[in-house]
């Protein structure tokens, strides 16, 4: 049995207030808090509602000592954090290395973004390490993380409006996985002008308060944060804690079929509704009320009644649903994580949450969707909560009361992951060979570079050209860099495993993607071109491809892969730190197969900092590993690179910009070869450390990690494998250091023998 998790604590600051009371009781009683968009550079104002919290912000935890100022979405996601903490009466630093933190966003440091491409055209943007910080997504957790001493796990989920539910649904695998006992999980985005503008190219606004499944149509967008305290109900029962809920199950998907429109079919949704229940071990029958995205467009609440109908049958007939963006508006990253947090404090207050603004019901929309205020709750049973998102993200979580039982839960033996094949693009190619060339000579070729508002440098460029076969295939020419490297690393790694591209096999592969900062190309092509022009939009495609999840999704929709699926920034590293959470995942069952990876590429802003002056010089790349679950990969016959058998992570909070120390980098290795039966003092050295290959291939800030494993298993370049166990640890800038242990596979399962002629 897998451990229960349940939440004990809970933060929130939007429009309804400047905390989770306040939220509770404007979503029972639907009252609409959402105002005019008032801002003389915004040409509809006054016309436009959005959901905006009051100014000045009540006074958040102070900064962590010499760290730099951060953006808004960072002092919202401090305020509803701590809020969280102090509810759960817990301490970060008693907890050590068993407390985690995710945190979900979408927009991430827009306002700063802004800000940064104001000064790139007039000349003279701020190059400096503390503006690196401020420009990245990963800002909010390293914050958080410094301010309340959680040194465990740490990343950020970017997965645009899905981003909080998946950060929560992150959260529940990392302690049902065992590499934590709690965490601090939730989501945060702030109101900024240009992505008001990008909905408004769109057409997707509202003239007046957004109304879900009735009229008028259109969205509100809104700002906020919330954030829930996980841990195990064992511990949380044995220290008193006040139990909220109980998270039961989670599961995503991805459409595979546009960058911002779902897919009218609801297939892609109903997967990641059935996959949670799934993981939940629900049948559709006992959810007694569903919490929906409803966004109050008519492409995503026409599709999201069609997905409940085909998941639920004839029971969605009767089935409540309601949505709360009438109450604070959509607040994209932060929407996941406030609604479930108004759903779980209005279930203990005994409250149906009912659908703020709903006067009749739009065309498509037939189901029941909590019309009237003060509707007592259903018999008890589990509750559904659903975000979908640019990208063709969906995510489900299952909730449920909490459970009755006080005794610590057994648990199994969490599946064997294998690494079942790789993909790889250097700066020498395409493929293996072309990276064992580079390996075997005196450094990558340089090449001049010249991203937008930075001084030229030389770098380890990604050749133009590839393979012209495979980029007419995969439709490569219609992508950015990122999304072409990406799918050329996702597609080498499948048919070097042996799986075909037909629609059977690839719907259940899942995708993990780490990138440095989780900006892309478009960032800068929307930004600059938005502010060139005075606020006035140019070209709105621009603008559905800024979420830095927009890589995952054109992968996504390249080889159809509708698996388990999630786009993080994790700083320098990300590869590694991908390759952990993709195991987390595999070992709580949620995919047959999840590619994980990361891509790096050196156009517009595109990586978390600014170029370092020092060799090894910057470099462009991606790699792709294929994750299988050993009972899996033996029952199609297949063959693996490596096993994973140990893993472990820390955070370093004491300061923004130096890596962790050597005796956390040491405790961290020790913990992972421990898991794996090995000594790091043993005298006989049973394991290999991974190369650093960084001075052959370069710096890649995202994969460069995985490159280093690359190498180790390509040493033999005749037989790809490992001869012996292997550590690679990183200990990276961002303060977060992860180790994990490989180990040769075996062709036999351990007691098995061999049978037939040998030869």
């Amino acid at each position: 049995m897998t451990p229960c998790v349940v939440a004990t604590g809970l933060g929130a600051i939007c429009s309804a207030g400047p905390d989770a009371d306040s939220l509770c009781a404007a979503i029972a009683a639907g009252r609409c808090c959402l105002a005019p968009v008032q801002d003389s550079r915004y040409r509809p104002a006054g016309r436009v509602m959005a959901g905006l919290v009051a100014t000045p912000l009540d006074p958040a935890p102070p900064l962590p000592p010499g760290w730099p100022k951060p953006d808004r979405f960072v002092d919202l996601a401090r305020i509803a954090a701590g809020q969280a903490i102090r509810q759960a009466q817990i301490d970060p630093d008693r907890l050590g290395q068993r407390m985690a933190i995710v945190v979900g966003t979408c927009s991430g440091p827009t306002t700063r973004l802004e800000q940064h491409y104001r000064a790139v055209l007039a000349g003279i943007p701020d190059r400096s390490p503390d503006q690196a910080f401020r420009l990245g997504y990963d800002s909010a957790v390293r914050i958080l993380a410094s301010t309340f001493g959680i040194r465990g796990f740490s990343g950020t989920v970017t997965t645009a409006c899905s981003s909080g539910l998946t950060a929560i649904g992150m959260g529940l695998d990392l302690i049902r996985s065992g590499l934590c006992d709690v965490a601090l999980v939730g989501g945060t985005d702030s109101f900024n002008l240009s992505t008001q503008i990008g909905f408004d190219g769109l057409k997707a606004p509202s003239d007046g308060p957004c109304a879900p499944f009735s009229k008028p149509v259109g969205l509100s967008l809104g700002e906020g944060a919330a954030f829930l305290v996980l841990e195990r109900s064992d511990i949380a029962r044995a220290r008193g804690a006040d139990i909220l809920a109980a998270v039961l199950g989670f599961g995503t998907s991805n459409d595979a079929y546009h960058s911002s429109a779902p897919d009218p079919s609801g297939r892609g949704q109903a997967l990641a509704v059935s996959r949670a229940l799934e993981n939940a071990g629900t049948t559709p029958a006992q959810i007694a009320y569903v919490n929906a995205h409803g966004t109050g467009t008519v492409a995503n609440d026409k599709t999201e009644s069609k997905v409940l109908r085909r998941v639920f049958g004839a029971g969605a007939e009767t089935l409540p649903v309601s949505s709360q963006k009438g109450v604070f508006g959509h607040t994209l990253g932060a929407a996941g994580a406030l609604e479930l947090t108004g759903a779980i404090l209005c279930r203990k207050a005994g409250i149906l949450p009912p659908t703020a603004g709903f006067r009749e019901r739009r065309e498509g929309c037939d189901l029941d969707y909590v019309a009237e205020p003060g509707r007592a709750i259903p018999p008890d049973g589990p509750w559904l909560k659903e975000n979908f998102a640019f990208g063709g993200h969906n995510a489900a979580l299952v909730l449920g009361p909490p459970p009755p039982d006080t005794s610590p839960t057994a648990q199994e033996r969490p599946p064997q992951i294998c690494i079942a094949a790789m993909g790889l693009v250097s700066p020498a190619g395409m493929g293996n060979a072309a990276f064992i060339r580079l390996l075997a000579g005196s450094g990558p070729e340089l090449r001049d570079c010249a991203p937008s508002g930075q001084v030229p440098f030389r770098a380890a460029l990604v050749p133009a050209a590839l393979d012209s076969t495979l980029a007419r295939r995969l439709g490569l020419r219609r992508m950015d860099k990122a999304a072409a490297l990406g799918t050329l690393t996702a597609y080498l790694a499948l048919t070097d495993a042996g799986l075909s591209l037909r629609p059977e096999e690839v719907t259940d592969i899942g995708l993990f993607l780490g990138h440095a900062s989780g900006s892309n190309a478009a960032e800068a092509t929307f930004l600059a071109e938005l502010l060139k022009n005075d606020y006035a939009l140019q070209r709105v495609v621009d603008f559905t491809q800024v979420v830095p999840n927009a890589t995952v999704g054109a992968i996504c929709r390249a080889l159809g892969l509708r698996g388990h699926n999630a786009s993080f920034c994790f700083g320098e590293g990300a590869g590694l730190l991908s390759l952990v959470a993709g195991a987390c995942a595999m070992a709580n069952g949620h995919a047959p197969f999840l590619l994980a990876g990361a891509v790096d590429v050196l156009e517009a802003r595109g990586w978390g900092h600014f170029p370092p002056s020092a060799p090894p010089r910057p470099a462009e790349g991606a790699v792709c590993f294929l994750l299988e679950a050993e009972d899996h990969l033996r029952r199609r016959n297949g063959r693996a690179l490596a096993t994973i058998k140990g893993m472990a992570v820390a955070t370093e909070t004491t300061a923004w910009n130096s890596s962790a120390t050597d005796a956390t980098a040491r405790a961290v290795a020790a913990d992972a070869l421990g898991q794996a039966g090995l000594a790091p003092d043993d005298p006989g050295r049973l394991f290999d450390a991974a190369p650093d290959v960084s001075s052959q291939v370069g710096w890649a800030e995202a994969c460069g990690s995985l490159f280093d494993v690359a190498a180790a298993f390509l040493k033999d370049a005749a037989k790809p494998g490992l001869a012996r166990p292997l550590l690679h640890s990183i200990q990276p800038r961002q303060g977060t250091c992860a180790s994990v242990v490989f180990a040769p596979f075996q062709d036999l399962p351990p007691g098995a023998t061999r049978t037939g002629n040998p030869a």
